[in-house]
């Protein structure tokens, strides 16, 4: 079962303002992989991530469209944390409010307009190391 605690929680909601930003792995349109910074990952839900997506026509919003499989990945040094979530992604504009009002002001500031939309991660794995030590959650 995949339940999202405490620390994981503080790690990716706190992951821009301490310079650990989340990366983003997708296979876009043209069958390679993509990876790309994501200041907006929060948690979503106890076994969800969220992102705001700027552009919800764009590169990203798309491929999701056709393979919804994604990976993400936060390390620190200090204190020593490193997660792999996996999931499969869609876009959900019902969540748009919540997904942009808990994004960083810096991310909002990007898309001041709010013309982007939420991204919600459904998690199929996570593991790593976390503060008690090694972590592999699985949703079945």
């Amino acid at each position: 079962m995949i339940e999202i605690d405490d620390d994981m929680k503080r790690m990716v909601n706190g992951a821009l303002e301490s310079r650990h930003p989340i990366v983003l792995a997708y296979v876009g349109d043209d069958g390679a992989p993509h990876v790309s910074y994501r200041g907006s990952t929060q948690v979503f839900g106890k076994d969800q991530l969220a992102v705001w997506v700027r552009d919800p026509n764009a590169g990203l919003a798309r491929a999701i469209r056709g393979n919804p499989r994604v990976t993400l990945l936060y390390g620190s040094a200090d204190p020593p944390r490193l997660f792999t979530f996996k999931g499969r992604a869609r876009i959900d504009v019902s969540a748009n409010d919540i997904v942009y009002a808990n994004s960083p002001k810096g991310e909002r500031d990007y898309d001041p307009n709010k013309k982007g939309a939420a991204m919600i991660i459904d998690l199929d794995e996570i593991f790593g190391f976390g503060a008690s030590g090694p972590v592999r959650l699985t949703r079945e």
